[in-house]
């Protein structure tokens, strides 16, 4: 079930007329019941690891509440990335050895890695002491398995998550859902009458030995479109749908081809994703609070982990390496001629744009 499917439009109009249409303390057990079914559609084993994966956090979470310690830290970040590293790199070792042929054709549930980054950085702060571990158990499980949220992010923060659900105050905002059907509307264009277009020229990319240059090229340029666009769409259709229910979401894509420099692609490109990484990876490793040498090899990490997060293979490993390569120049170029470059402006900013 996806969001511009038949069947969720008709899940979702019975959600937003139950949610507004009940009282707001039977609110979360709607929500709940919905979290269960849309992970359901996917089949049976999403609707497993989601609950698994929420139960390994909502227990380690616990865990840090009665007793801060790292051990309940890292046995709840192991416990949300091992189910994610099986489901993504077990069919690709099965290629290579035998004994692991059970795992050929594994499939990951859809989400898997959205509501394992989500655990994480609700175990890390509550380890961080900067939010209180959650107590109710259909609280938290609404907070990871938000079903706006699992097919393509954002991987909000409990911070600001958590306390929208638990709002028993929470009211019907007509300019809040006014702007959801506005985006709506704007995913729903993107995605059908520009994302699926580009998808069409996609064939010269997988069987090149049929295709002339001039259309190899103009498929490579259709799909960097068909990725924008399509990931525009469904970053529109997640914060449309959480705003009709009275749900504030940040956003988590701006524009990202209009940016002038890796550094800013990334800041506009799955936004959540980047903080994500930056917040949980980069600085803990130390961030750019060290020596030039170690603040290279901390981007690289970071850029390594976002490509195979995005796949599994050497392509997205290369990828990830490349990224990190093209962060690392920039950083380096902007040091050595911080005092001496001038902001671009005229032909030098459209040429950068």
């Amino acid at each position: 079930m996806t969001f511009l499917s038949a069947s969720f439009a008709g899940f979702g109009i019975a959600l937003f007329a139950g949610w507004w249409a009940l009282p707001a303390n039977i609110r979360p057990w709607l929500l709940a019941c919905a979290n269960l079914i849309f992970a359901g559609f996917f089949g049976a084993k999403a609707l497993i690891a989601l609950l698994l994966i929420s139960l390994i956090g909502y227990g380690c979470g616990l865990w840090l509440k009665h007793r801060n310690s790292r051990l309940a830290l890292w046995v709840g970040i192991l416990g949300c990335l091992v189910p994610l590293a099986c489901y993504k790199y077990l069919p690709l070792a099965a290629d290579r050895f035998a004994f692991l042929e059970l795992f050929k054709g594994l499939v990951a549930p859809v989400g898997i890695s959205f509501y394992g980054f989500k655990s994480i950085s609700y175990l890390v702060d509550v380890y961080k002491q900067r939010i209180q571990a959650e107590t109710c158990p259909l609280h938290y499980f609404n907070y990871v398995g938000f079903f706006a949220q699992i097919a393509s992010g954002p991987i909000q923060r409990a911070k600001s998550l958590l306390p929208q659900f638990k709002d028993p105050a929470l009211r019907f905002d007509r300019a809040l859902a006014f702007t959801g059907c506005v985006r709506l509307c704007w995913g729903l264009f993107l995605k059908k009458c520009l994302a699926d277009q580009f998808a069409g020229f996609q064939g010269a990319l997988y069987r090149p030995e049929h295709y002339y240059g001039l259309s190899i090229l103009w498929a490579m340029i259709a799909f960097s479109l068909y990725i924008y666009f399509d990931f525009a769409s469904y970053s529109q259709l997640s914060i449309g749908v959480a705003n009709l229910l009275g749900i504030r979401v940040e956003e988590n894509f701006i524009s990202p081809y209009f940016s002038r420099s890796i550094g800013e692609f990334w800041r506009r490109w799955h936004i959540s994703l980047s903080t994500w990484l930056r917040d949980y990876v980069y600085f803990p490793l130390g961030g750019s609070r060290c020596s030039t040498l170690r603040r290279c090899i901390n981007l690289m990490i970071v850029f390594l982990l976002s490509g195979i997060w995005h796949g599994a293979g050497l392509n997205f490993f290369l990828w990830g390496a490349l990224f990190g390569l093209f962060q690392i120049a920039e950083n380096l170029l902007r040091c050595a001629h911080k005092r001496t470059v001038q902001q671009p402006h005229g032909l030098r900013r459209v040429i950068q744009n």
